[in-house]
């Protein structure tokens, strides 16, 4: 019996006697034994770790205390230099240029107010005449390319809807069904017509005097490159070709190397009105404009005289 020992297990209904091998004996004391050097090395862990937080925290508080002291050091120093520049006047010479400041700003609005109503007088000077006009709007576009539903996206800055990324977009989109007619707004030469990327079919049209018109995502194009259309005639259809995310026309207004906003074009210029509409295009010099096409027609009259 020197290698085992007896387990003895009493209750009411008397007692029961185990033995259990001596290996056995050993392997529970090795698990109690290193159970017992867990807890102890758990408890120096912690202790220690106590220890450091406390350290750290009396750290933060000396840290915080010193902060606080060069701040109220900092305050002094700014209240000293303030009086200093007061004594030297500094003060008064900051807000004199201050003042000078806001009365240049004051005077270039000023200035740029002044440019822009001598623009619009001289271009309330610049009378064509009814047979002028009606000439000048077959030249330049002043209607809606086609019957649209309404403007899905209008000219500016905009959230692309399938790179959702920010980015400028040239044109108004013009939500229409798919096959629907476009026209011509004004007389023109098609430059291009056929695929291109991301417009899908694309239709360029050079019109007189700068201008020219765009047409992206067609269905079917009308004209080819070379053509010469006049202003009403049926150009192309528009659909829903290459990156885009539904039936829609996508219409641009370009004026030599610039993007114009499409939508004061849309509108069918009269005579009555016609310069309320230019005046709203700032990035077009309207006399300038007149002025040589006036030019051009008093040439042309001359040669034929």
């Amino acid at each position: 019996m020197k290698d085992k020992f007896i387990i003895t297990i009493s209750d009411i209904n008397g007692s029961k006697q185990y033995t259990v091998s001596q290996f056995l004996k050993v392997i529970v004391s090795w698990i109690i034994i290193i159970i017992v050097i867990i807890f102890a090395i758990g408890a120096m862990v912690v202790n220690y770790l106590s220890d450091h937080v406390d350290k750290l925290q009396k750290e933060k508080i000396e840290l915080k205390k010193q902060i606080e002291a060069k701040t109220i050091t900092l305050q002094a120093i700014s209240e000293q230099l303030i009086e200093a520049e007061n004594l030297i006047g500094l003060n008064d010479f900051k807000e004199r240029q201050k003042q000078k400041e806001i009365v240049k700003k004051s005077e270039q609005k000023k200035e740029e107010k002044q440019k822009i109503e001598k623009k619009d007088k001289e271009l309330d000077n610049d009378i064509l005449t009814k047979k002028e006009f009606i000439l000048l709007s077959k030249l330049i576009p002043n209607s809606k390319p086609l019957k649209y539903k309404r403007i899905s996206t209008k000219f500016g800055f905009r959230i692309h809807p399938i790179t959702k990324r920010k980015q400028f977009h040239p044109a108004d989109d013009l939500t229409a069904d798919i096959g629907t007619p476009i026209y011509a707004p004004a007389d023109g030469v098609v430059v291009y017509a056929g695929k291109k990327k991301f417009y899908g079919y694309f239709l360029l049209i050079q019109h007189g005097l700068g201008f020219s018109t765009a047409y992206g995502h067609l269905h079917r194009i009308g004209v080819k490159s070379g053509d010469y259309v006049k202003k009403g005639d049926l150009v192309a259809l528009s659909g829903n070709t290459g990156r885009s995310t539904g039936p829609h026309l996508h219409y641009e207004i370009r004026y030599l190397s610039k993007w114009l906003d499409p939508e004061p074009f849309m509108k069918s210029w009269n005579y009555e009105d016609y310069k309320k509409v230019m005046k709203k295009i700032k990035q077009v010099n309207w006399e300038g404009l007149i002025k040589s096409f006036k030019d051009e027609i008093k040439l042309i009259k001359n040669k034929g005289e």
